[in-house]
């Protein structure tokens, strides 16, 4: 019968060999003996296809290859590797650069719509610069608030003169401070 300390050796000796035999060794990812090795045509024109937006399955049917040939040059062919990862880095430039030439055009358009008024050409840019739909939704409750402040501060202003008209009416003579204070104070308390 295999006690605790039993199992953990067998497992740590398990985890060792394991290592020994590639599974996280020193050993560099690549073949050693790819480093120097030119392409052939089918491997340039797989990183063609692959840089084209096949996939693995779909680049390797088409060259006639097995997926799996394909999947060893990505993975442990070193020179594949680099070459891929050079013309993918050259596409992404090419790419930005060609973004950056319409970057003006596409501001220009933008600067149209917005002196024209347009709503979704001011969302677009607002969300471009990185303020989010909910900061939008806040402004525009905090614009919908100090507008219903503003009715609320006009209601108060009638509801106070009304007051005081109504203090009036019913003698003769003005009011007297006491009243006046004792409006003011009402219409603080409604204030607040």
């Amino acid at each position: 019968m295999m006690t605790k300390m039993d199992k953990i050796g067998q497992l740590i000796e398990e985890s060792l060999q394991g290592l020994m035999t590639g599974g996280l060794s020193d050993q560099p990812r690549h073949d050693v003996s790819t480093y120097d090795r030119p392409l052939t045509a089918k491997q340039s024109k797989a990183i063609g296809l692959l840089l084209a937006g096949c996939t693995v399955t779909e680049a390797a049917k088409r060259l006639g290859i097995r997926r799996q040939t394909l999947s060893g040059w990505i993975n442990r062919h070193y020179s594949f590797n680099v070459a891929l990862e050079v013309e993918r880095r050259a596409l992404w430039q090419r790419s930005r650069d060609e973004l950056m030439s319409l970057a003006s055009d596409a501001l220009r358009v933008v600067r149209k719509h917005l002196e024209q008024d347009s709503l979704p050409a001011a969302i677009a840019i607002i969300r471009a610069v990185g303020v989010g739909e909910r900061q939008l939704v806040m402004a525009a409750d905090a614009a919908r608030m100090e507008d219903l402040e503003a009715e609320c501060q006009k209601i108060q202003t009638h509801l106070f003169k009304d007051a005081l008209v109504s203090l009036s009416n019913e003698r003769s003579a003005d009011p007297t401070q006491d009243e006046v204070n004792e409006v003011m104070t009402l219409d603080s308390k409604i204030a607040t």
